[in-house]
């Protein structure tokens, strides 16, 4: 099973963790404990990441194996502890590297579009209902989210219920196409007495934003 080998190369990574009891085995214990203690946990986190997009629900598949990057990283045990080589190590950590690259480009892009929709309309609120520290938490943590790396279940489930927060945002302002309309204008400094239509009035007065809003002659 996939999992049991994922356990089984991380008992073993925790293992040449423990360098001084390796360190017969490396030629050069300076140089390679830093990228046993530097290196090694990232990898581990790594793979943990990229397994978690695998199995996660709804995210588009991508051209990265669980299995090719404990391969690697299997590799980097196996040369650290029977030949412990710079040039095939840093290889093999270039290689790792390109993978969780590709990973967090993949987690970026899948954000990036389930944010699009929602905070969007997020940033066009904040114009006019400064004041509201929940939606400003929402619009920060959105902003920050395509950075979010490594992965964990827990990050993974922050993220599921910030959106579920800032759908139930939305809902909560009840915003439609022609709302949506006007505070795009709004935002762009376009909007005009004709965009305060009847619908827009009673949303604005619904929620007490009126006073927020400031006409001026151009």
């Amino acid at each position: 099973m996939l999992i049991d080998k994922m356990n089984l190369s991380i008992r073993l990574i925790q293992d040449v963790v423990e360098v001084k009891k390796n360190e017969r085995k490396i030629k050069d214990q300076k140089q390679f404990s830093s990228i046993v203690k530097k290196e090694i946990p990232n990898k581990i986190a790594t793979l943990q990441s990229i397994y978690l997009l695998k199995k996660k629900e709804g995210f588009p598949s991508f051209n990265i194996s669980v299995s090719s990057v404990l391969h690697k990283v299997e590799q980097l045990l196996e040369v650290m502890e029977k030949q412990p080589a710079k040039e095939k190590i840093e290889r093999i950590i270039r290689e790792l590297q390109e993978i969780e690259d590709e990973g967090k480009k993949q987690w970026g892009n899948y954000v990036r579009k389930q944010n699009e929709g929602i905070l969007n309309v997020l940033l066009l609120l904040q114009k006019v209902a400064p004041d509201d520290e929940s939606l400003s938490h929402l619009i920060v943590y959105f902003q920050r989210s395509t950075k979010i790396w490594p992965l964990t279940s827990t990050k993974l489930e922050q993220y599921e219920n910030k959106l579920k927060q800032g759908k139930q945002k939305l809902s909560e302002w009840k915003t439609n196409e022609t709302i949506h309309t006007f505070l795009e204008k709004v935002s762009n400094n376009e909007a005009t007495l004709d965009d305060l239509n009847d619908e827009v009035l009673n949303w604005l007065r619904a929620y007490q934003i009126s006073s927020n809003l400031m006409i001026k002659i151009k």
